[in-house]
């Protein structure tokens, strides 16, 4: 089917548009999934119709044998996807690596429904290095789609790397409701360092363990307390040998009250992340929410994340322990630095709740413009 790129996009003048949503939902929890429940939930507050299409795997496994069953449940999907009948444009969260080969496939078939596409990017790894699949997909959904954003490095390297026009910056603190308010009094003094995420090496727990390890070798008394599945056999070892010698508690996968009361038991976030694909780590958003410093390393959108004075973000070219464990010792040793980083995290909150404000905004006025032409 032949579409000039100028044309408008068919839809049927007859019936209300409806979003539909393509993407992983949880379960299993990771970020792309908490995030495509949160928007999903905003479509709910604004009354906004949609159609939701799961391609969640059923767990993290990676093995041969999950990633057949994850093809079979794409393909499912693609077929209820390609025969939808109701009209409106495809809302869809790009993913990273091999899933884009599925994401091309929905592209394709929102293309050929004469559906508007609206590309949610939630992975840097394809933009630091431009790769030809994802060249693939964003050259199928056309000059026209909407390419959502979580920060303006983002935008940028869209617009640079493979050509794209119509772009709009929603970072995820705008999409998250505040469930915390950080109310309570900055802490005074730092005694616990936390390490919240998939525990794995490329994640960063072994950077975090040897860290605890040089800190404690220095007299700082500090314990870690680590959260999250653990889903590799090596990270498992690591973190044995750490609780073993009373350096580490670790606390299993956490929701709900249970992520609360970490958060509450921790003083500082540590988050020495080297996944290729890091854009806005919703780890550490509830951290900032929380009150809690947090000491990172330079990917994606980090940087724009953690404002100078409420934490840390080292450059990739530095060696994250040396960096991280001068400030730390310094915390330790000086706690009035400490007490003032909290309250550089609150004052930065309440700046980046207004911001959140108007980016909420303008993602809500561009799906109204999309379905206002898919109802015309």
């Amino acid at each position: 089917m032949h579409r000039s790129r100028n044309m408008k996009p068919h839809c049927d003048a007859q019936r209300p548009a409806w979003i539909h949503m393509v993407g992983a939902f949880p379960p299993p929890v990771n970020g792309m999934s908490q995030m495509n429940a949160t928007v999903k939930g905003w479509f709910e507050t604004w009354r906004t119709p949609f159609v939701q299409f799961n391609t969640a795997p059923s767990s993290l496994d990676r093995s041969v044998r999950a990633r057949l069953r994850r093809l079979w449940t794409v393909a499912k999907v693609l077929v209820h996807f390609s025969m939808e009948s109701k009209p409106g444009p495809m809302y869809l969260s790009l993913s990273a690596d091999l899933g884009l080969i599925y994401d091309t496939a929905f592209i394709l078939a929102a293309r050929l429904r004469g559906r508007p596409v609206i590309i949610h990017h939630h992975s840097f790894g394809c933009l630091d290095t431009p790769n030809a699949l994802a060249r693939i997909a964003i050259r199928a959904a056309g000059s026209s789609a909407c390419h959502i954003t979580l920060c303006g490095r983002m935008a940028s390297q869209l617009r640079k790397g493979y050509g794209v026009r119509r772009t709009i910056v929603v970072s995820n603190r705008a999409l998250l409701s505040r469930t915390q308010s950080c109310l309570a009094e900055p802490r005074t003094s730092m005694s616990t360092l936390g390490f919240l995420s998939n525990v794995t090496a490329e994640k960063g727990i072994d950077t975090f363990i040897k860290l605890i390890d040089e800190l404690r070798r220095r007299g700082v008394s500090v314990r870690g307390a680590v959260a999250g599945p653990i889903v590799d056999g090596s990270a498992a070892a690591i973190v044995n040998e750490a609780r073993a010698r009373g350096d580490v508690d670790y606390f299993g996968p956490l929701y709900g009250q249970a992520k609360q009361t970490f958060w509450d038991r921790i003083d500082v976030l540590v988050f020495p992340t080297r996944y290729k694909n890091e854009a806005e780590p919703l780890v550490i958003l509830e951290a900032l929410e929380a009150g809690i410093p947090v000491v990172s390393r330079d990917l994606g959108c980090i940087r724009d994340m953690v404002n100078d004075g409420a934490g840390l973000v080292i450059d990739k070219s530095d060696c994250f322990e040396r960096s991280a464990t001068a400030l730390l010792d310094r915390w330790w040793r000086e706690p009035c630095q400490y007490a003032q980083a909290t309250a550089n995290v609150r004052t930065q909150l309440t700046v980046g709740s207004k911001n959140a404000t108007g980016e909420r905004e303008r993602f809500r006025a561009e799906l109204a413009e999309l379905l206002a032409l898919c109802s015309a």
